[in-house]
């Protein structure tokens, strides 16, 4: 068992056994699932020799390892701090220490190492200005950790960190972009990465940088996207959509520059996201998107059987009920941080994809002229509200702010399309389209969230997440608002307004999803029998005739591929 040995025992108790377990695999090249289900998460890698990844417990917030060949799991932390969790690890080559990034108390991520025999963590770098740390790898020697950090200007930067003392080395800064893996070369001269998110150039390319800092290489440019590198013996490998489909591609290099043009090693892998290589086989993550906007009849307030069903999620209809905009994932995997477009569907018109340049996408709603109003961030970390340009996907900012999510703001836009309402930390906030005039309506010790606006413009609804989740109303012509019903917190999943205004349909964060009706005038909620297959809450159309939700979901796995490569040895 895992929890008996220590790396070394591990380590020699893997090449005699545990890849003859995939030996079987050279015979056929076909890639082979090892791990699915539920509790399957990609915010590792394998250690170089042994099939054991390192990985976060979702359930625990923890540290974790997995034996790949027989499936057994041990947490190497004891998460008991609420709102802290590990994320990105990497595995030492001799498997005896896991260097992974912690969200901590003060909510900024710090770099910590922990032993794989057991032991305390280590905290090796903490700086709050580095919001956010990834480390990569560690270098073959063992003594240094290959870090990404992004700093809360919006720069990140490549660095060294001592896996000992934790001093830094900064070897190369990026402004507004960043690498989404990194890598080490067998020597440890160099180190190969992609850079991705540029303005004015939509697609990654990867690049070899000196372990010293000091030269930086081309070494696969266009055509196409090519990224999440990883090098072993004298070739880079990564995956690239430059053949029409995302497949693994492999390019020679001969001190530290290309030595010969990239070459085609297995096609149509989909969005992959490779992991590592471990005793010679290449180990990836996919992650399965089944997630679908589904249009069916709505009768006696339920759902009949789906009259269309495309390819997407989170939909929204236009004012006239004729066309539902929603969004897609696209480009490359992305540790599940999608690259996202915008689709307006028509039923009977061919679809219209736009790609707006924001580097999140949170939702796409109408506005009341038949344009777009999208939430997220751009590329400069702002998180805000943007019109979008259906045509050209041009964006036209209406409200920006530094910091925060990622994925951008929850707001609703008046019926005249004069104003918008937002969530602000605790606040709800009217902000004037034109002026930019802002005046807070509400703030309260809960926090507000999934706005809707009433379809006489008169009211927002929303839900206020305290000790318990709280459906609340706010009259916009003054007045407090009311509490219309309450739920266990987070209970509360999603919330839609019945066309004429009089009630309010509250989805449950249940197995499956609960739909109930909540009056206006009081009373009760009166659950419905609604029993058609959904994944979030539900959008009426204006006529109430018809209603789109959400189906489906992401799943992931774990897979290796045998491409008959020579295990490579760590260095010592």
């Amino acid at each position: 068992m895992l929890n008996s040995l220590g790396p070394a025992a591990r380590i020699a108790r893997f090449a005699a056994f545990g890849f003859a377990f995939l030996s079987a695999l050279a015979q056929d090249t076909a890639p082979v699932r090892v791990w699915t289900g539920p509790s399957v998460n990609l915010l590792g890698q394998p250690a170089s020799r042994a099939p054991i990844l390192s990985f976060v417990d979702s359930s625990t917030g923890d540290i974790a390892l997995r034996e790949l060949d027989t499936g057994t799991t041990r947490r190497l932390t004891n998460n008991q701090q609420g709102g802290e969790f590990a994320y990105f690890s990497a595995l030492s080559p001799d498997a005896s220490r896991v260097a992974y990034a912690w969200y901590n108390a003060e909510r900024f991520y710090e770099l910590r190492v922990i032993a794989t025999g057991g032991g305390a963590p280590r905290t090796l770098y903490r700086n709050e200005e580095s919001a956010f740390i990834q480390p990569c790898a560690f270098s073959p020697d063992g003594a240094w950790i290959l870090t990404l950090f992004f700093r809360r200007d919006n720069a990140s930067q490549i660095a060294l960190v001592h896996a000992a003392t934790g001093s830094v080395r900064v070897l190369k800064s990026l402004i507004w972009t960043y690498p989404r893996k990194m890598s080490f070369s067998p020597d440890g001269r160099y180190i190969v990465y992609d850079e991705t998110g540029r303005d004015g150039y939509e697609q990654g390319a990867i690049a070899v940088l000196a372990a010293d800092g000091s030269r930086d290489t081309p070494l696969v440019p266009g055509p196409g996207n090519n990224v999440f590198p990883v090098w072993h013996g004298e070739r880079v490998y990564f995956s690239s959509d430059r053949g029409g489909a995302w497949g693994l591609w492999s390019i020679a290099v001969n001190d530290g520059k290309p030595a010969g043009e990239p070459r085609l090693e297995r096609a149509a892998l989909g969005r992959f996201l490779p992991l590592g290589i471990s005793g010679g086989r290449y180990y990836y993550g996919v992650r399965l998107d089944t997630r679908q906007v589904r249009i069916a009849d709505w009768k006696d307030e339920s759902a009949g059987s789906p009259v269309a069903a495309v390819p997407g999620f989170a939909p929204a209809w236009s004012a006239d009920g004729q066309r539902l905009a929603f969004l897609v994932a696209a480009g490359a995997e992305n540790f599940g941080r999608d690259s996202r477009s915008i689709v307006v569907w028509q039923p009977g018109v061919a679809p219209v994809v736009i790609s707006p340049k924001l580097a999140g996408l949170r939702w796409v709603r109408f506005r009341p002229d038949g344009r777009l109003l999208a939430s997220g961030s751009d590329r400069n970390g702002r998180q805000g509200l943007y019109f979008v340009d259906a045509k050209d996907g041009s964006l036209e900012p209406v409200l920006r702010q530094p910091g925060g999510s990622e994925a951008g703001l929850d707001a609703v836009i008046s019926a005249d399309g004069a104003f918008v309402i937002f969530v602000r930390e605790r606040e709800i906030v009217r902000r004037d389209v034109g002026s930019g005039e802002e005046t807070v309506l509400h703030a309260s010790s809960a926090v507000p969230r999934e706005l809707a606006m009433s379809p006489d413009g008169g009211a927002v609804a929303f839900i206020a997440t305290g000790e318990r989740d709280a459906l609340m109303m706010l009259p916009l012509k003054g007045g407090h608002p009311v509490q219309l019903a309450s739920a266990a917190r987070q209970g509360f999943q999603s919330i839609e307004w019945a066309p004429n205004g009089s009630e309010i349909y509250v989805s449950t964060n249940t197995s499956p999803p609960g739909l109930w009706r909540v009056a206006m005038e009081g009373g009760a909620p009166v659950r419905l029998p609604a029993k058609f297959e959904r994944s979030g809450g539900i959008r009426l159309a204006p006529d109430g005739a018809r209603v789109a939700y959400p189906a489906g979901g992401v799943a992931l796995e774990v897979r290796v591929l045998d491409l008959g490569l020579e295990s490579t040895e760590p260095r010592r």
